[in-house]
């Protein structure tokens, strides 16, 4: 009770009624989801080599990039999270909001923006003519202006996702940036329903 009235929204759920998901249980989520992706990974690279459309490419694109965000937003965990028994909460522990769940995406988002980039720079250099297949398109995409980004987001991605096995609470930092927990599904702490009267 604050002051004798009831409380306007859900109280912030209890930190030890979760249980965090640890590093490695993240780690067969994104295993499981990279599973799920791989046609919507290969669809846009595809159909680059066989109609040489960057924009159809991008195009292609666009569910990978929905994937992730919608579904940790919409039902609280990806397919991946799902089959391991991990959700995705707020601070308060209830559902992620659209924008928080896109934060949480931001730096695999960033990696995509300049694999896209890249892709779609291909079309123009006189070295794609040259690539008949993936370890041609590797070679070129080396000789490319992105590749040096591409590098240190991978850098970077590598550091944010590590940080899950050393922090408190299992988060990492785009857990943190987020406002976000990944828990065990078992031990969610569900908020109650506050109906406006």
């Amino acid at each position: 009770m604050n002051g004798g009235r009831p409380p306007i929204g859900p109280e912030p759920f209890p930190v030890g009624a979760v249980r965090p998901a640890g590093f490695w249980l993240r780690a067969a989520a994104l295993l499981i989801d990279g599973v799920v992706l791989l046609p919507l990974a290969v669809a846009p690279v595809y159909a680059f080599f066989t109609a040489a459309n960057p924009l159809l490419a991008a195009l292609l694109s666009t569910p990978a990039l929905v994937y992730k965000p919608f579904m940790e937003w919409r039902y609280g965990a990806t397919l991946g999270k799902m089959a391991c028994g991990v959700r995705v909460i707020d601070h308060r522990g209830g559902r992620l909001g659209l924008g928080a769940a896109y934060l949480r995406f931001s730096p695999l988002l960033a990696q995509s923006g300049v694999a896209i980039v890249a892709i779609a720079g291909l079309s123009s250099p006189p070295q794609f003519r040259m690539v008949s297949g993936f370890l041609g398109l590797g070679l070129v995409v080396q000789w490319g202006p992105t590749d040096l980004l591409g590098v240190v987001l991978n850098g970077v991605i590598t550091i944010d996702c590590a940080t899950a096995a050393f922090t408190s609470g299992k988060r990492a930092i785009h857990d943190m940036l987020a406002g976000s927990r990944c828990v065990r599904r078992a031990a969610v702490y569900e908020p109650p329903d506050v109906k406006p009267r």
